[in-house]
């Protein structure tokens, strides 16, 4: 598995899946930065995990396949943090959420 240490919630999602399906993850190289890991996953060098949006604007794209794997989903909770009265930040407050909300409601569509 070749690892990007700046995506390290990827890799402890999968290593969190391996252990519970008795499984194990051999690291065979730790980097940092997507683009390095995808060239070295497209020349052949390993297997490596990246988001969707990552690889289609990687330089890497056209020589990569992505593998469908079921049972395996990422999860990511956001948590908007703020007074508990909104006071002047009300509309700023409103805008983020329905921004965010948005965001990934056009990620999950794509």
């Amino acid at each position: 598995m070749i690892v990007n240490r700046g995506r390290l919630r990827l890799s402890a999602g999968l290593e969190s899946a391996l252990g519970e399906s008795d499984g194990s993850l051999r690291v065979a190289v730790d980097t940092y930065g997507t683009e390095v890991q995808l060239r070295m996953i497209a020349s052949g060098l390993g297997l490596g995990l990246a988001p969707r949006s990552v690889l289609r604007a990687s330089a890497s794209r056209d020589e990569i396949a992505i593998v469908q794997a079921t049972g395996f989903a990422m999860q990511l909770d956001i948590w908007l943090i703020h007074l508990r009265e909104f006071g002047n930040l009300r509309r700023a407050i409103e805008r983020l959420t329905a921004m965010v909300a948005d965001g990934f409601a056009r990620y999950a569509a794509a």
